[in-house]
């Protein structure tokens, strides 16, 4: 279908803003190449093509620096890759209302250096911090260890710009705090993977940069201890901006040989260094080995590597009760010797990570740490996995009684199920 009208987007979107044939390969989505690849330069190319995709039955995937495409299912069809690179602007910044306009390709990076003109931040740190964009963040809910201070991406959105899949341009929200009168439509499209319309614009709020940050990472003997400690800091008076536990095979990648504590905190220079007091004299109360308090280039350093912790060939993500997370980590750790794990303890996600073996019986072991996270009264989403394993895989992995009113909402924003079709949860 898509060689047939490849004229028709080459003419709205114009014929340097596609390619077609081989040189589609390296915006493969779980091994399937697209048709044609679309580098829209603004919202009403991006109308126009997906008028055109709509009348004609065309898949479109949408993508902003390709740091979350491997998450979700094997899709239906990836005929046609709708590449957000070239909205790549920052549109408004308004520092007496603390807030951001950005287009949907615009790289969290890159706002964040001109966010520091104005001393302010976006208080986002998902995987793949330096490439991804402001788009994919918000498509995939995409939040990070500093999640514990600053919540997450939806208390962060405060409204948006979408184009839905009949080209129909909608507005949800605005730029202010109470912004809604009716349904709170921006909450729907975070975290829908593309499924519901094409994110063009966000409105985000803004705060201000923190006047010192410093981490603390403690070696100890194993990761009963840390959580200890973790517990220790979450009932007191700190206010951690993260908190992290990584098991001894994960701590090699961090370059330690033992089981770590990593507590970051943000704050004025006085709250900061008292709190950072607090915690080393709590872990050394607790026997670690090492303690060691960082910042600047050497803090950046450390969570550079945290934040990219997914990628590995297979790569799950646990959202679990805070106190169910010890006992997920002491389960993964007798399934998978030399898994890699790291746990924003104070927030409930549990992060691991292995290099796939070529295991017949990967599937099965998936499916059984996502059944262990239900038990444990949370759910599993597999991140990373080889293509080849996801035909035999539901990568969400949770049966859910609300999936019947998801697809009916699917059908009312893209009646004819052009967008991303197949990736989602109940097969959306």
């Amino acid at each position: 279908k898509v060689p047939g009208a490849a004229r028709e987007i080459q003419r709205v979107v114009g014929v340097s803003n596609t390619i077609i044939g081989d040189d589609c390969e390296p915006y493969a989505v779980d091994a399937q190449i697209p048709s044609v690849v679309v580098f829209p330069e603004n919202s009403e190319q991006i109308r126009d093509l997906l008028i055109v995709a709509n009348e004609a039955n065309i898949a479109v995937v949408p993508r902003g620096q390709g740091t979350k495409m491997g998450i979700g299912n094997l899709a239906e069809s990836t005929e046609s890759l709708l590449s957000m690179k070239r909205l790549d602007q920052v549109i408004e910044i308004a520092p007496d209302d603390l807030t951001v306009t950005a287009q949907a390709g615009c790289r969290l990076w890159t706002l964040q250096e001109e966010l520091k003109f104005a001393n302010l931040f976006l208080p986002m740190d998902p995987i793949g911090y330096d490439q991804t964009t402001l788009g994919g963040i918000v498509a995939s809910n995409a939040n990070g260890p500093h999640r514990l201070k600053y919540n997450s991406v939806r208390d962060q959105v405060l409204g948006m710009q979408v184009i839905l899949a009949d080209g129909t341009r909608i507005r949800a929200g605005g730029r202010t705090v109470k912004n809604v009168a009716g349904y709170d439509m921006t909450k729907l499209f975070i975290g829908s993977f593309g499924t519901l319309g094409v994110i063009t614009e966000i409105i985000f709020r803004l705060v201000p940069l923190p006047e010192v940050s410093r981490t603390v990472v403690a070696c100890l003997q194993d990761t009963a201890i840390a959580f200890q400690l973790c517990r220790r800091i979450l009932a007191s008076e700190l206010l951690p901006a993260a908190l992290e536990v990584v098991n001894t095979d994960g701590a090699t990648a961090l370059g330690y040989d033992q089981a770590l504590l990593i507590v970051d905190v943000e704050d004025f220079t006085e709250a900061t260094e008292r709190q950072v007091r607090q915690i080393v004299e709590w872990c050394t109360e607790a026997g670690a080995s090492a303690i060691e308090t960082l910042e600047d280039t050497s803090r950046e350093n450390l969570w550079r590597i945290v934040r990219d912790w997914n990628t590995q060939e297979i790569a799950c993500r646990f959202c679990l009760p805070i106190a169910s997370v010890e006992t997920c980590m002491t389960f993964l750790q007798e399934q998978v010797p030399g898994i890699q794990m790291l746990a924003h303890a104070g927030s409930g996600i549990l992060h691991s990570r292995y290099e796939f073996r070529g295991d017949v019986a990967e599937v099965e072991r998936l499916n059984h740490f996502q059944y262990q996270a239900r038990h444990l009264g949370g759910y599993s989403v597999v991140e990373r996995v080889p293509p080849e394993l996801k035909a035999d895989l539901d990568v969400w992995g949770y049966d859910r009684s609300d999936v019947g009113i998801m697809q009916s909402i699917k059908r009312q924003f893209d009646r004819k199920g052009i967008l991303s079709p197949g990736r989602f949860v109940g097969g959306i």
